[in-house]
């Protein structure tokens, strides 16, 4: 079986006029900022201790009570969300006493919020209110973020909030009703797994391309073998679309690959890895229709050995026929994942995300991680001249 055939374009010369004309008229390239969310809060677990200080400005400070003495508070290992730990607070001395944790905010700028909530046994059905303080304590989001929080299980606060103008010496805090009647209460309750984050431009990796032959300007290896170690892209499963180097059009340097006679819409080209746990991979790949094609989402995919999808539709873009646009993202396994692979899928974006076997182009392929470094291909050693008689 043939795996990749050499270049070759099947099209009339009419066709290839007009396509080479059309292409060279299109915007060049478009791309985005890649964000990743960070984290505001310290100790969100509460899997470390608290730090025990007079000092309220202390910069290792996570969490307090409110004034510093208006609850108490201690890490439980009787009840957690997730892990080890939660956080119990005891001794209120009003419905507004509880965990405080301080932070600026920035204006115009959307946190996004998600924490754990749950009572003690025997305790009555209680509303649990998360309220955003400005430094002098005034209660910037109302009853905006609540739930009422039960004995029996653990309940979720979500949401997001953004602050019309920025906010120095913010910080969140608790308020307690009970749920019977909405009079103020002082009920002691447990906090597990709280999240406040934003998206900021991500911290990418910095690395050697770990993919072979990623701007398409050396030919296909043509094989029998599978495992050949000079194997670069291949069609998925070996036969279920033609992969050819095409030189009518390239993001960068003189080829990109194109992609046809594909089987269905995961059908296309594919370059095989492995992912080691715990690394946080960058991705990137500039993709475009061709020029008479329907817009298509095209997803690029990092799959296990079996093909399983690993990261969802988490990594893709909406191309056309109107120049190239840029896929990326980070990726960090859970567990190694031998014989991984990348792949593409696709969905025509006029139908409502209906699975298209449409042909598309492909550039500019980069994977790495930290630290990364391509192997030097060791050279040829020079053959010893014979001496001369």
């Amino acid at each position: 079986m043939i795996l990749a055939r050499k270049a070759s374009l099947v099209v009339s010369t009419s066709l290839a006029t007009v396509l080479l004309i059309v292409l060279a008229l299109l915007p060049l390239s478009v791309s985005a900022v890649i964000t990743e969310p960070v984290e505001h809060i310290r100790n969100g677990g509460f899997e470390e201790p608290l730090k025990v200080t007079e000092d309220p400005f202390d910069p290792e400070l996570t969490w307090t009570p409110r004034n510093f003495g208006w609850a108490t508070l201690s890490i439980s290992t009787d009840m957690s969300h997730a892990g080890a730990s939660s956080l119990m607070t005891t001794a209120r001395l009003g419905f507004w006493a509880g965990p405080t944790q301080a932070f600026d905010l920035v204006g115009g700028k959307e946190y996004t919020v998600s924490l754990w909530v749950r009572l003690p046994a025997a305790t009555a059905d209680t509303l649990v209110v998360l309220c955003f303080n400005d430094a002098l304590g005034n209660n910037l989001t109302a009853w905006d973020y609540n739930v009422v929080a039960s004995a029996s299980e653990w309940r979720q606060i979500t949401g997001t909030y953004t602050p019309a103008a920025d906010v120095t010496g913010a910080f969140i805090s608790f308020l307690t009703y009970l749920n019977s009647d909405y009079s103020a209460s002082a009920t002691d309750f447990y906090l597990d797994d709280v999240s406040i984050t934003t998206e900021e431009p991500a911290v990418l990796p910095v690395g050697d391309n770990m993919i072979r032959n990623p701007g398409f300007e050396e030919p296909l290896k043509e094989t029998e073998d599978p495992f050949d170690p000079e194997l670069t892209w291949t069609p998925r499963s070996f036969s279920w679309a033609t992969l050819t180097i095409f030189t009518e059009a390239a993001h960068t340097g003189t080829s990109s690959l194109r992609t046809t006679d594909r089987l269905g819409f995961w059908a296309g080209p594919t370059q095989g890895f492995d992912l080691v746990a715990g690394t946080r991979y960058y991705v990137s790949a500039w993709v475009r229709m061709e020029p008479l094609d329907p817009a298509n989402l095209i997803v690029l995919c990092l799959n296990d050995s079996l093909g399983n999808n690993l990261t969802a539709w988490n990594m893709s873009a909406v191309a056309s026929g109107e120049g190239w646009v840029q896929i990326e993202g980070l990726f960090t396994p859970e567990m190694d994942y031998p014989g991984a692979f990348m792949s593409f899928l696709t969905y025509r974006m006029e139908d409502g995300y209906v699975a298209s076997t449409d042909n598309f182009l492909l550039d500019d392929v980069f994977m790495t991680y930290e630290g990364y470094a391509a192997a030097t291909p060791t050279p040829e050693p020079t053959p010893t001249p014979e001496p001369t008689v």
